[in-house]
């Protein structure tokens, strides 16, 4: 049930969430630093769901499904509207080794231990992480896993519409993709209210990713969040979209 509005606050809010098209399904993304194994196992039996078995599937990375079992099992939460099975534990690539080798390796055992989302950001590893990123995962097909990046303009020179719009086409090349999975505004929250006008809004950015959303470039289109919470709280939601989020690990 709505509720009436009357600052200007929660005007803002209702505008931006309203036009985002905001709903409750969640992306959610560890960030892992260890062994992912011992992530994927201890998350196997969470809430008392059936984890699916794994099996090996092409280019060696394991599906989903199937009668025959692997080491360990994963499980999976489905994507509302869509019906993809998207991995409880996710893997935040924003701190990689350095070396492509490793980062490569580290992708290969997380396919093949039941992940199959992977979080990056063109700010990521010194504006290095999403080439990382689409070198390992497109040595995979690409319908073994799923890819989430962000609008990082967070710098207000990245602000103008043709500076952010470079930055997504750019997230394209890097990935080496020719549609992104989840597509997220970074940090919605971060400078406050009048920060995210000036990046999303007033800039007409966000209208063109919400046209890029329905021309299927943009399968997934939300946000994710740190600092102002008047800049993720809204008086309505609409349609089902996502809330990308973190939990760091030591």
């Amino acid at each position: 049930m709505k509720r009436d509005c009357t600052d200007k606050q929660e005007l803002t809010r209702r505008e931006f969430l309203e036009r985002l098209g905001l709903g409750s399904a969640t992306a959610l993304s560890l960030i892992t630093m260890g062994s992912l194994q011992a992530r994927a196992l201890s998350n196997s039996h969470l809430n008392g769901e059936t984890p699916f078995p794994l099996r090996e599937g092409r280019g060696g990375s394991a599906g989903l499904g199937g009668p025959e079992g692997r080491e360990g099992s994963m499980t999976y939460r489905t994507q509302n509207g869509t019906g993809e099975k998207i991995s409880l534990l996710g893997f935040g690539m924003m701190r990689l080794p350095r070396e492509q080798e490793k980062v490569n390796e580290l992708v290969d055992y997380a396919l093949a231990h039941g992940i199959n989302y992977f979080d990056t950001a063109p700010m990521y590893g010194g504006g290095q992480n999403e080439t990382a990123t689409g070198l390992a995962l497109s040595r995979h097909p690409r319908d073994k896993y799923y890819v989430a990046t962000k609008m990082s303009n967070q710098n207000e020179s990245l602000w103008p519409f043709e500076k952010s719009k470079e930055m997504y086409e750019n997230s394209f090349r890097k990935l080496q993709v020719d549609y992104i999975d989840y597509y997220l505004l970074h940090s919605v929250g971060g400078g406050g209210l009048d920060n995210l006008r000036g990046r999303f809004i007033d800039n007409g950015l966000l209208d063109f990713l919400l046209e890029e959303h329905k021309a299927g470039r943009i399968r997934h289109l939300g946000f994710s969040y740190h600092g102002d919470v008047r800049c993720s709280t809204g008086c309505s939601t609409t349609t089902t979209s996502t809330i990308g989020t973190s939990c760091r690990y030591r």
